[in-house]
C-alpha cells in the first residue's frame, strides 16, 4: 500500500468519524431551563423559597471578601431600565439556589438530560479513541495487512466493518 492509499484510507475513516460525531451531537437535547421551571412553579403556586438565614450568611461571606473599592449596590441614575452603554457594576448576582428551592420537576429533567448528555459524550470519546487507534494502525501497519484489508473492503463496501476490522488487526 502506497502513501496515497494510506492517506485516502485515513481521510475516509476521518470522514466517517466526523459524520458519526455530527449525528451524535445533533441528537443532544438542549439543557432544561431552570428559569422556565421557576416561572412555571410561580404560576402554579408551587414555588418555594430557600432558607433566608442561609442566604444572609452566604451574602455576608461574599460581602466580607469583596475588595474595599467594590460596592454591593451602586445606583447611577434614578431609573428602572438600563441602556447598552451601562456596565454591570450596579448588578447584584445571587445564586438562584439561595433564593428559591429548585423544583423537583427540574431536578428530574436535568438528571435525565445529564445522563443522556454524558452517554453521548462517552460515545464520542470512544469514537475518538477508535479513530486514533485506526490512524496509528494505518500509518504503521504492514503493507500486507492493509492490502488484505483493502481487498476485504472491496468485497464488503462497508466502512463500519473496515473500522471494526482495523481495530481487531494488529
Amino acid at each position: 500500500m502506497n502513501d496515497k492509499q494510506r492517506d485516502y484510507l485515513i481521510k475516509t475513516v476521518k470522514s466517517t468519524f466526523d459524520n458519526e460525531v455530527g449525528i451524535l451531537k445533533k441528537s443532544k437535547r438542549k439543557k432544561p431551563s431552570l428559569n422556565n421551571y421557576l416561572i412555571a412553579a410561580f404560576l402554579d403556586n408551587s414555588i418555594e423559597f430557600a432558607d433566608i438565614e442561609n442566604m444572609k450568611a452566604k451574602m455576608r461571606e461574599a460581602v466580607i471578601k469583596m475588595p474595599s473599592e467594590a460596592k454591593l449596590l451602586e445606583v447611577k441614575e434614578n431609573r428602572w431600565d438600563s441602556d447598552a452603554e451601562s456596565d454591570e457594576t450596579g448588578n447584584v448576582k445571587v445564586p438562584v439556589e439561595l433564593i428559591f428551592k429548585i423544583p423537583e420537576a427540574y431536578k428530574e429533567e436535568f438528571r435525565l438530560w445529564k445522563e443522556e448528555n454524558d452517554e453521548i459524550n462517552n460515545k464520542i470519546s470512544q469514537l475518538q479513541s477508535q479513530l486514533k487507534t485506526i490512524e496509528v494502525k494505518i500509518q504503521l501497519g504492514s503493507n500486507q495487512q492493509l492490502d488484505k484489508l483493502i481487498q476485504e473492503a472491496d468485497n464488503l463496501g462497508e466502512i463500519s466493518l473496515i473500522n471494526s476490522r482495523l481495530m481487531l488487526t494488529s
